[in-house]
């Protein structure tokens, strides 16, 4: 499935591989800007359940909010799930 969502600091898409409820991979897209590599972030993701906690825990962990440029963990989150 693929989630986007535009935000003032760009535009975020999301694509995740969800099989029997379980992220087989992730990636980010999009115009925004990143202060670093977004590989470990979607290697945390891969393998995990896909819920909202589980995913806002990954986030958490992998300081999401320090990769994107202005954008939140609260934003990342509803990209994905709204």
């Amino acid at each position: 499935m693929v989630k986007a969502k535009k935000f003032p600091a760009g535009f975020l898409e999301v694509s995740l591989n969800i099989q029997h409820g379980i992220i087989q991979n992730c990636a980010f897209h999009g115009d925004f800007f990143s202060y670093g590599d977004l590989n470990h972030l979607e290697q945390a993701l891969a393998n995990q359940t896909f819920t909202y906690e589980t995913v806002k825990q990954i986030l958490i962990e992998q300081k999401a909010d320090q990769l994107f440029y202005q954008i939140t963990i609260e934003e990342i989150l509803a990209c994905i799930f709204e």
